[in-house]
């Protein structure tokens, strides 16, 4: 979604970073390889697997278990990279979002 965003807003004449900054989700491997390289934030999916598959298997070992709720904190990253430039200086106007 995040390269199909750049390219319309390349058709649209924007200039980026300078002009608007992209930022997508998942950092994917082809997001590099766009022109200007997407910046992303990283998921664990892996991890995040894992610890739903855990919590399924602690529910079908203890049904009670479904009734625990817990919460797991992960940790993602931000990818920069030159989809992204520097926020408005201080007082700067902001532009109404495309």
């Amino acid at each position: 979604m995040g390269m199909l965003f750049l390219r319309t807003l390349r058709q649209l004449g924007k200039r980026l970073p300078e002009g608007v900054s992209v930022v997508g989700y998942g950092d994917v491997a082809h997001v590099a390889l766009v022109d200007p390289p997407l910046a992303t934030v990283q998921v664990p999916y892996t991890m995040m697997a894992h610890k739903a598959v855990n919590k399924l298997l602690a529910m079908v070992d203890s049904p009670a278990a479904a009734l625990e709720h817990d919460v797991t904190l992960f940790s993602t990253p931000l990818i920069a990279r030159r989809s992204m430039g520097p926020a408005p200086a201080s007082g700067s106007p902001v532009t109404t979002p495309v």
